[in-house]
């Protein structure tokens, strides 16, 4: 009898990975520093990414590699919280982080 060797994951976790960043850096928002004016998604076409721009009234700044950085006019917190509220695509700040000290 063959092994199912599939990973598998907690719906927890599955849930964690939707939400970007969070599941890899392990951060909440306030827990890091982040660029202010900017948001981030994952999309796997660009054309979702630009749809995406348009329903929060922001601008799409670039798309490589899935990953979608939007400029925004207004608080980024309050942008993500209202996406939440509507059911929008997940948007997460743009968190930087510090290899070295």
């Amino acid at each position: 009898m063959k092994k199912n060797t599939k990973a598998r994951i907690s719906k927890e976790a599955a849930e964690s990975f939707s939400r970007g960043y969070e599941f890899f850096y392990g951060v909440k928002p306030d827990d890091e520093f982040y660029v202010p004016e900017e948001l981030v998604g994952l999309f796997v076409k660009e054309q979702a990414a630009k749809e995406c721009a348009e329903l929060y009234g922001i601008e799409l700044e670039s798309y490589s590699y899935d990953v979608a950085v939007f400029m925004c006019e207004s608080d980024p917190l309050e942008l993500i919280a209202k996406g939440k509220k509507k059911g929008w695509p997940q948007l997460s700040l743009n968190h930087i982080y510090q290899a070295f000290d």
